[in-house]
């Protein structure tokens, strides 16, 4: 029958509460629906309850196991008996919203999505729930974006590995042969997980239809009690056993770089969240821990080299479909453009960082885009710059080294520690390239994830810098100053002329000496000061911070907005001290950086940074 869905409820000693659950499926609004309930040796009067439903509804199916069997086996056995072509999951202790049914099947109907998603209503049924409320009022139960989406990184680390909040395709799942792997916790991490690496997208779904219900006494519940620290352990374990083992057994080669990306940040979170365990926990994790970094660098070193040459070739076939059809629409439109002027401040301490954001520019950018790159150089060996214009090599454009006469800058302040002279060099770009028109510059703590043709070649609106807010806002120096929308200066689209004209430069290198005793943060605050009442704001899509995206925390921002800026950033900024080549850093976008590193001359140094990540 067209259209029909099979929801799939598992059922152990549950009698006090699967009655809610099945009056609240058989009342869906959508009626077009079988019901498979599998009883897995409840000994408790479950099945009895069951078998009355069973009277009252044909569509209720009972699959009963003489003996309990686990979950992974009823699972599977629920998957094989659905004759549907979609696919739904409800735990017997939980209920759908009325019209849950109906709004997941219109979501990956209308949509033509592999797979669709909604967020879920948090039903606390008693307050003795001591570790497990506290885990689960920490976990963002709202999705981080809705509508339809590409299956990419941001939305495979982003996304809730349930069953239960999900409609699925019974084809997709055959196609692929998937299965619950044989194990008591995580199953559903892995059978989600490889699903959605394999989709190509997929709809999220705006309005909370789960209820999922958490009490005490549950299996679950004793889960996080008693092996707390273990379970997050596990999933790591789990996801490289399981999820690794099937995309290898079947030849999988074109999800695995998305795979490797996911147990990198598994792993990654695992070893932030071990500091907080018992000394005792930390002991008997030892060897496990020690088991795992050795799977973990020999996977690094012998299967990623080969997959990652695959995941070059589908990404880069991809850019030239994209770019033909860029390069076809230009011509329709006769539309030219000038090479993009991008300017950086850099030494040698920072070449190899300044190569992997040259590096993300070029592989992010359409077929039309042409780069002029000018480097303020503070002190950049002969063989680093060497290394660095290889890099033409990835798509052609120029590259040049700029001498700047640092004596100009001899007394300015340094407040931060990791800050250099360097920073101060940006002043000079309207002067040192007179000719130029516009100029974008970039700090080298940051990657580009999509192409900058939009934002370069934006209006400038009368004013004479285009910039994002700063991260923190509350800045001392703003409000002793009264600038409004202090911004960070790590992306700053100049207009040269009108620079030029107001003789900017002459009044930042003034203020500089002037306010030295206030300065906070180098030539930021300085900046701000100079063009507070000349600056045009433009989305953080295009700045996306520490700060905002581990907080969410935008100024003046919906939350719908906030979402769309973190889930697909144009820049990312590491902009604090905790870079992710310190191994300290928190920003969600910490293992993207070394993807891109991994493509420069620099990329023997990425094992020795993950070292310290992993370490």
């Amino acid at each position: 029958m067209k259209d029909l869905i099979s929801v799939i409820v598992l059922v152990y000693n549950r009698e006090k509460v699967v009655g809610r659950c099945l009056e609240h499926l058989i009342n869906q609004s959508y009626k077009n629906l079988e019901i498979i309930c599998v009883n897995d040796g409840s000994k408790d009067k479950s099945l009895e309850i069951l078998q009355e439903y069973a009277k009252k509804d044909s569509r209720i199916k009972i699959i009963n196991n003489p003996k309990n069997m686990g979950i992974a086996y009823s699972r599977n056995a629920g998957l094989d008996a659905a004759t549907a072509e979609y696919i739904m999951w409800c735990d017997s202790d939980d209920w759908y919203d009325r019209h849950m049914c109906k709004t997941m099947l219109k979501a990956i109907t209308q949509n033509n999505v592999d797979y669709a998603e909604c967020p879920a209503k948090i039903v606390y049924e008693n307050e003795n729930l001591g570790v497990r409320k506290n885990w689960n009022q920490q976990r963002d139960w709202e999705l981080r974006w809705t509508g339809k989406k590409k299956v990419d990184l941001a939305v495979c680390r982003h996304t809730g590995c349930f069953l239960w909040n999900k409609i699925f395709k019974k084809s997709f799942i055959n196609k692929y042969g998937l299965r619950i792997p044989n194990i008591n916790t995580h199953e559903d991490t892995i059978f989600v997980s490889i699903y959605i690496m394999l989709s190509k997208n997929a709809y999220l779904v705006k309005e909370k239809l789960y209820y999922y219900v958490i009490h005490s006494g549950s299996t679950i519940d004793k889960v996080y009690e008693e092996k707390r620290g273990f379970t997050e352990f596990e999933e790591v374990e789990y996801f490289s056993k399981w999820a690794g083992g099937f995309i290898k057994e079947h030849g999988l080669t074109q999800i695995y770089p998305m795979y490797n990306e996911l147990l990198y940040t598994k792993i990654f979170n695992f070893l932030l969240n071990a500091s907080i365990l018992t000394n005792n926990i930390q002991i008997i994790l030892g060897k496990k821990l020690e088991d795992l970094k050795k799977k973990f660098e020999q996977l690094n070193e012998i299967e990623v080299k080969a997959l990652l040459k695959k995941e070059d070739e589908i990404k880069l076939q991809k850019i030239a479909e994209r770019n033909k059809i860029i390069e076809k629409e230009n011509k329709i439109r006769e539309v030219k453009f000038e090479p993009m002027d991008i300017f950086f401040t850099a030494d040698d301490k920072y070449a190899e960082h300044l190569a992997t954001t040259l590096v993300s520019i070029l592989l992010n950018a359409n077929y039309s885009d042409e780069f002029n790159f000018h480097i303020l150089d503070g002190g950049i060996s002969w063989l680093n710059k060497r290394k660095i214009l290889k890099l033409k090599n990835i798509k052609s454009c120029n590259i040049e080294f700029l001498k700047v006469d640092t004596s100009l800058f001899k007394n300015f302040p340094l407040e931060i520690s990791y800050m250099s002279l360097a920073t101060y060099y940006k002043y000079l770009i309207p002067r040192i390239k007179r000719k130029i028109k516009r100029a974008l510059y970039l700090d080298c703590d940051l990657i580009v994830r999509d192409s900058l043709h939009n934002f370069y070649y934006q209006d400038f609106k009368n004013k004479a810098v285009v910039v994002c807010d700063d991260a923190y806002w509350d800045s001392d120096f703003a409000k002793k100053y009264k600038i409004k929308n202090y911004f960070n200066a790590g992306v700053m689209l100049i207009d040269c002329v009108k620079w030029r004209a107001k003789k900017y430069i002459d009044e930042l290198f003034k203020q500089t000496k002037l306010l030295k005793d206030d300065i906070k943060h180098e030539d930021q605050d300085v900046l701000n000061y100079v063009l507070k009442n000349d600056k045009l704001l433009e989305s953080q899509r295009y700045n996306l911070q520490v700060y905002s995206s581990i907080t969410h925390k935008f100024k003046g921002l919906k939350k719908d907005t906030i979402l769309s800026i973190t889930a697909n950033p144009a820049i990312v900024h590491y902009n604090t001290k905790e870079k992710p080549w310190t191994g300290h850093s928190i920003h969600p976008y910490t293992m993207e950086y070394f993807i891109y590193k991994n493509k420069t001359p620099f990329k023997n140094r990425v094992k020795k940074d993950l070292e310290k990540v992993i370490g």
